[in-house]
């Protein structure tokens, strides 16, 4: 605690201490180094050569409202205020001294404008280069809430088609939390996914795209080619009032892996601007070890990957699952020998015949590769198990065996649960475990106008309201807990009985609700105003009743 405290201390801006032991200027270098190690490289094309990296004489563009207002960071909890915020708008001119210009496009949640895409598009046709500003804003993916589809605002993807039909020499910039469908990826010559790149991550793109830095992120979820393709996409968002995780096991790349589902870009996935050789398996009890050459002319870094799977296993699974990784840095010719060990979690599964991780018995095959898909190495160990009995019988679950998840049957899912699965069905009754937002089930108009009221400000809302978002998804238990006293949790029934319909009934629980809380609230202060701190822990009288 003390240690935290004390970084506390260094790293606020507003403390007197702050020139003792805090260099803002290394923490943006810090802040760079790490966008620019995070930068996913998608796709990289052009008629003769890839497009990037480019020269700093480079006659290039940039175009859309991000290059201005980047997505630096996520909403929520995860906001925090950056010492120094870059933009590519502004950061343009050092690195690139021969750029057009600068031309929003497109904003944000707005309509389209043809004035502000006209402008863009002669800023386009003038230029040898585009760097598009593509992405998400804060509303589509936030804290609080679930996005609804994989897609890419509309206006923007209507820009980038207008773009190429004037200039087809186009680099996408992607400012995104997560995966996005990228069927318009065959308008651009480049993908760069930028992710949230932090207050320096305007200059740590244009240092990727002049190949100050070489690409070295990688993808921690599958890109998929249709939103339909997910295995939860029948699930979820559930029926009414559950949400049934009917897949199981079966989540990201272990499912398309396993099923056999093309995908769009792999979990691992990322390009380089050199290439990596790898040779010479050697597997281990204690782990794997092999050699890794850059076979380009530039310095890079790969990312190398272990995968572990069982093809006999007498236990559903996935086909591979990552159980190590590595990164390394080697200049142009350079080799190194890589050693990646096991540990005790490499080739155990959850048996829930007996409560506990085990190793199932048989020949582990493990992979190496660049991603999940790009299996460069392939070897052999045979394991003894530390398995007595056996989870659910195989020929009950032809469906979790074959992967065949998307679409499974209610009677399947409910041998996995082992008990029958919770009805979703709405019993006409919210109770204290339902959330505000699903007040139009409520009998009460009121509660139900409500709830239109909630849901028509968060969807008018420009700047996320993590306040309102979280009203909005408060479970009615809830309300006992963050009203710090004032409600407890008999005029939380009160406020029930209002919901469902029973007005008298609620407004006299409430009444009496409040009556009594308020005189608990008396009594406890006055024990307070007398020293007599332990009185209302020992005495049940100055209990509360917020115990939900």
């Amino acid at each position: 605690m003390e240690d935290m405290l004390g970084l506390m201390e260094k790293t606020d801006p507003g403390r007197k201490n702050r020139a003792a032991g805090f260099d803002p200027q290394k923490h943006h270098s810090l802040a760079r180094k790490a966008a620019a190690q995070s930068i996913v490289l998608l796709k990289n094309e052009g008629n003769s050569a890839p497009v990037l990296p480019f020269s700093e004489n480079t006659k290039a563009a940039l175009i859309g409202a991000f290059g201005c207002t980047p997505r630096y960071q996520g909403a929520g909890s995860s906001a925090v205020n950056p010492l120094q915020l870059e933009n590519l708008s502004q950061m343009i001119e050092k690195y690139l001294p021969q750029n057009t210009g600068y031309e929003t496009g497109y904003i944000p949640g707005r309509k389209r404008n043809p004035s502000r895409e006209q402008k863009a598009l002669a800023l386009a046709a003038k230029s040898q280069l585009v760097l598009y500003c593509m992405g998400l804003d804060e509303p589509s993916e936030l804290e609080g809430s679930d996005r609804k589809d994989l897609s890419v605002p509309e206006e923007q993807i209507l820009l980038l088609q207008k773009i190429y039909e004037v200039n087809p020499n186009i680099v996408v910039l992607l400012s995104t939390g997560g995966a996005v469908d990228l069927w318009w990826e065959r308008y651009c010559s480049a993908v760069v996914y930028c992710q949230l790149g932090g207050q320096a991550g305007a200059s740590a793109i244009l240092e990727v795209l002049l190949g100050k830095v070489c690409p070295s992120g990688r993808l921690s979820e599958t890109w998929l080619l249709h939103y339909e393709d997910t295995p939860a996409y029948h699930y979820f968002p559930g029926p009414e009032r559950t949400a049934e995780y009917r897949e199981s096991i079966f989540v990201g790349y272990r499912y398309y892996q396993s099923a056999g589902v093309p995908v769009r870009y792999p979990f691992g996935y990322g390009l380089s601007y050199t290439s990596f050789s790898y040779s010479n398996l050697k597997t281990g009890l204690r782990g794997v070890s092999f050699e890794i050459r850059n076979t380009g002319c530039r310095d890079g870094t790969e990312v190398v990957q272990l995968y572990v799977g069982l093809p006999k296993s007498k236990v559903f699974r996935a086909v591979r699952e990552l159980k190590g990784f590595q990164k390394v840095f080697l200049r142009a010719g350079e080799k190194a020998f890589i050693k990646i060990p096991f540990d005790e979690k490499t080739f155990r599964f959850w048996n829930t015949a007996s409560g506990s991780w085990e190793r199932e018995p048989g020949e582990y095959t493990i992979y190496i590769g660049a991603s999940a898909e790009d299996i460069r190495l392939e070897g052999h160990i045979f394991l003894e198990g530390t398995i007595d009995s056996f989870p659910q019988d195989q020929l009950l679950l032809p469906s979790y065996c074959a992967a065949a998840v998307s679409r499974i049957q209610k009677e399947e899912f409910q041998r996995i649960l082992g008990h029958p699965a919770p009805d979703s069905g709405w019993e006409g009754r919210l109770c204290e475990n339902d959330a505000l937002c699903q007040m139009y089930y409520a009998q009460s108009r009121i509660a139900r106008f409500f709830c239109r009221l909630l849901r028509m400000k968060i969807e008018r809302m420009g700047k996320p309201d993590m306040n309102l978002l979280f009203l909005y998804n408060l479970p009615f238990r809830g309300i006992a807990r963050m009203s710090q006293g004032v409600v407890d949790s008999q005029m939380v029934n009160g406020i029930l009985d209002f919901v469902n319909g029973h007005p008298g009934k609620g407004l006299k629980a409430l009444f009496f609700g409040w009556r009594s809380n308020r005189k608990r609230s008396r009594i406890y202060r006055k024990a307070e105003v007398l020293g007599n701190r332990s009185g209302p822990q020992k005495n049940p009288a100055f209990r509360r009743k917020d115990t939900i």
